[in-house]
């Protein structure tokens, strides 16, 4: 049996968001065909390596506090690396890395987020093995959303330092690479403005999300909409903001029964992020759930899932939950355009701006049938094309 290095930023269990369950899954699909070894950096004091192992995956646990500060921002203008990779990097851990492949005989590594870049590329000198990238999101692009969105002086100015850093370092990086996996249309439409298109070590390999049987009965609240994740991450923060003050609010005036609920963040976190009141909230219809223990069964109680991308790299992995779930997604144009098979008003819901929001939900609040030819479609596609399987078929093709 072939044996695989996979290297991580984070720890991913509990699995919970999408940037964890992007990671998951694939080791765990591939733990059944390949003895995986699991590297990852964890600043938590919570060892979870029996869960790893239950799925027949090998963890090697490394702590590193990456957390951000202003000191190593600054102590950033010296190194080559731009500063949202460098702080994974660990001359320690590269040692114990390198020993690993050497005594194990591991046959390739593959590595999710450019930040764990350096590590392979540094084993690959010593021991000659395939190195595969994993993009889980291509991360200029979210530095460079960042600058443009901050409003202090100060953090633009460094942003926009770190845009062009981070731009030039991972482009050189995608070259380095046996084979390099993009997740989304967005990131490999990006990915073709500097690369070769001609060469086969570039993919487009889609994320996916596990399905059950057959889609689920379920009764929900009529005109409730639902939006999770964690507003903390400025990605969140700065789409949940947009989307209230430039749709919500004009079609809650327009429809005025209409419930919107947010999961994922405590009522502090929402009042210091988004910037309203409890109070204020409630008179817009937004209504905070918290950390809910079943979040399909919550789901499932909504009529829409709101996936209001104005920021984002990669792909939205609760966008693909929400549609094994068979429930009607409301996208942007950039969560839209994230996977070539998403049609509007087939299996996906598309907005543009305020009164093409306002348009299509009136119509599908009217047309029965059509809501649920979305709700079926959109189940078919998880299933039927966009599942885990399909990618760990497409992974180990690659790969091997």
């Amino acid at each position: 049996m072939k044996k695989i290095l996979y290297l991580s930023p984070q720890n991913v269990i509990p699995a919970i968001d999408g940037g964890k369950i992007g990671i998951y899954n694939p080791i765990k699909e591939l733990a059944k065909d390949f003895e995986v070894y699991f590297a990852y950096i964890d600043s938590s004091a919570i060892d979870t390596s029996n869960v790893y192992r239950a799925i027949n995956v090998k963890p090697l646990r490394f702590y590193m506090d990456t957390s951000d500060s202003f000191c190593k921002v600054f102590k950033n203008i010296l190194e080559s690396i731009p500063f949202k990779m460098n702080k994974y990097f660990s001359p320690i851990l590269l040692k114990k890395l390198i020993r690993l492949v050497q005594q194990k005989n591991i046959n390739m590594i593959i590595i999710s987020h450019a930040h764990m870049a350096y590590y392979a590329l540094e084993i690959k000198k010593v021991c000659n093995i395939p190195i595969f990238l994993r993009e889980h999101n291509i991360e200029y692009q979210l530095v460079e959303q960042y600058a443009k969105y901050e409003k202090n002086f100060m953090k633009k100015i460094i942003a926009k330092w770190q845009t062009c850093k981070t731009k030039k370092h991972e482009i050189s990086l995608w070259s380095k690479f046996d084979k390099v996996f993009f997740i989304s249309n967005n990131d490999f439409n990006e990915a073709k403005k500097h690369i070769d298109v001609t060469n086969k070590k570039y993919i487009l390999l889609y994320d996916g999300y596990e399905t059950k049987g057959k889609i689920l009965k379920r009764e929900y609240e009529k005109n409730s909409f639902i939006f999770t994740g964690s507003i903390k991450t400025i990605q969140n923060k700065i789409n949940l903001c947009h989307f209230i003050d430039n749709i919500w609010k004009y079609f809650l005036a327009k429809v005025p029964t209409s419930k919107l609920y947010i999961t994922g963040n405590t009522d502090e976190v929402l009042r210091n992020n988004i910037g309203i009141s409890m109070e204020e909230l409630s008179k817009l219809n937004i209504y905070n759930l918290g950390f809910v223990d079943n979040i399909n069964r919550v789901i499932l109680s909504k009529q829409f899932f709101i996936s209001p991308t104005l920021i984002g790299s990669g792909i939205r992995i609760k966008v693909l939950h929400a549609m094994s779930l068979g429930v009607p997604v409301i996208v942007s144009e950039i969560d839209f355009h994230m996977v070539a098979l998403f049609q509007d008003m087939k299996n996906v819901i598309l907005y543009s701006d305020k009164e093409d929001f306002i348009q299509k939900i009136e119509k599908l609040q009217l047309d029965s049938l059509l809501l649920k030819e979305i709700e079926d479609n959109a189940f078919g596609l998880i299933r039927n094309q966009l599942s885990w399987k399909n990618y760990a078929d497409n992974l180990i093709k690659e790969i091997n």
